[in-house]
């Protein structure tokens, strides 16, 4: 600080200034926009595993229906070989 400038009245009066905050009504606003941000991106996550879980069920279904249909093949096959 230079010399003489605590009697500067205008350093003085900013010395005096409450420190800033935002205004109450801005920060419901801000806080409001915040909740609604992250309820849209949970939502979507929410459907992202709807999909993955949907695909993976899918799969597990083709899978089991090969493996049945091989085995029905493989029981007829043995059958009308013992025959």
């Amino acid at each position: 600080m230079m010399p003489g400038a605590a009697e500067d009245p205008i350093l003085r009066m900013l010395a005096e200034l409450p420190p800033p905050a935002p205004r109450s009504d801005r920060t419901d606003r801000v806080r409001t926009r915040c909740h609604k941000a992250f309820a849209r991106r949970q939502r979507k996550q929410m459907r992202r595993r709807s999909a993955a879980a949907l695909a993976v069920d899918a799969a597990c279904f083709l899978v089991l229906g090969v493996y049945l249909a091989g085995v029905i093949t493989e029981a007829l096959r043995l059958g009308l070989l013992a025959h």
